[in-house]
């Protein structure tokens, strides 16, 4: 029996990673257990697939009293995106996918943002990730980097692994499909598909909107898909209106996982802002859907994209701008940043590759056991300033 732990996973990327590993995943050689939110997608694919699982509404307490008495000592689980469930330490084999870049990056004040209290409130937050994250017996990151600079914080290294970031099964079979949403062809579209975060920084796209159609009036177009029930959307959502600028502006909200192919494909580029990622499902859709993408140049970019995106510096309203006018009025430009794209997706695994790499990792610490308390010890996150 192995446990499949989805209880951190709620929306977005993660969520389209989990559903994608569970539709890929042979249930044939292995029995497996599957823990989720109550009323999910999980739970609603694990229905359909006839997955055991147990839905969870109260997520704290069940990890804190309920866990640990479900499955003997020694039982594997492998949290996709998350740390261990609370409790399990000393019980279950724990490995972890871990895409908290920024615990990472220390020289990258991540909360930079917002003030003083708020950030106290988000560091704090960070160092109980930080403790948690530490209790697993195996770490799973996405990128090289990543694992490597895990590693030199102190992570046993025969315990660290990297599984490279692939392309959804589920985006894959939505590709071809027609799209709900239909936009003028008279303006070419750019996506930045991602929740309203200010670590996503939606809010440069005013700025860059509006240097946009200042270049080529009524050329340009980019859609976002924020939640407009947050303050940070509706702050974005309010520049745009107040500065008239919502003709070159649609933000389309919440993408459901089997829209996401659908929808990439009937625009003409994507873009990614943000300060830091693990890694973004935008590289691998873009690249799979051969679509040019303009992300933020930053050595977690450049290490996971290569050559195959456009790099930009989105707090440059003007330069990004001209980046983009730049490459989407050259059939030249656009087929060799595709064609790079492609080649640097070439080096990724399939969906059902990947989910076979991560059994392999899980099965590689099983064999080797729980991590001891003093390799636990080693680890020190500090190390990462030196």
């Amino acid at each position: 029996m192995m446990v499949l732990n989805f209880l951190p996973v709620a929306s977005g990327g993660g969520l389209q990673n989990s559903l994608s590993f569970l539709t890929t995943l042979d249930l044939t050689t292995r029995k497996y257990f599957v823990l989720c939110r109550s009323g999910s997608e999980i739970e609603r694919l694990c229905l359909k697939l006839e997955i055991e699982h147990l839905s969870v509404r109260n997520r704290v307490m069940f990890e804190m009293y309920g866990a640990k008495k479900l499955f003997a000592k020694g039982t594997p689980c492998f949290t996709i995106f998350g740390s261990p469930v609370l409790s399990t330490r000393d019980d279950w084999i724990n490995i972890c996918g871990v895409a908290f870049s920024n615990l990472f990056y220390p020289s990258i004040d991540f909360w930079g943002h917002l003030g003083r209290c708020g950030k106290m409130m988000k560091l704090l937050k960070d160092c109980l990730r930080k403790q948690a994250i530490k209790q697993a017996d195996g770490w799973i990151f996405e990128t090289g980097v990543l694992a490597e600079m895990s590693r030199k914080a102190g992570f046993p290294s025969n315990r660290v692994f990297c599984v490279p970031m692939a392309v959804s099964e589920i985006v894959v079979r939505s590709s071809d499909a027609a799209s709900s949403i239909r936009f003028d062809k008279s303006r070419r579209t750019i996506l930045y598909l991602g929740a309203g975060h200010p670590n996503k920084r939606q809010h440069l796209l005013p700025d860059i909107v509006d240097r946009l159609e200042r270049l080529a009036p009524g050329s340009y177009r980019i859609v976002a898909t924020m939640n407009e029930s947050s303050d940070y959307a509706r702050r974005v959502l309010t520049e745009i209106h107040t500065r008239k600028l919502s003709g070159s502006f649609e933000n389309i909200g919440p993408v459901a996982p089997e829209c996401v192919g659908s929808l990439v494909s009937s625009v003409d580029a994507m873009c990614l802002l943000s300060v830091l990622e693990s890694f973004s499902n935008n590289f691998v859709e873009s690249w799979a859907l051969k679509k040019p993408l303009f992300v933020t140049d930053g050595t977690w970019s450049r290490d996971a994209c290569h050559n195959g995106v456009v790099y930009i510096d989105p707090k440059k309203p003007s330069a990004t701008a001209d980046s983009i006018h730049q490459t989407l009025t050259s059939p030249e430009s656009i087929q060799r940043v595709t064609e790079a794209g492609s080649a640097v997706l070439a080096t990724h695994p399939s969906a059902s590759q990947k989910t076979k790499l991560y059994l392999e990792v899980i099965d590689k610490v099983i064999a080797l056991g729980p991590c001891s308390r003093i390799s636990k010890s080693q680890i020190d996150y500090g190390k990462l300033l030196t």
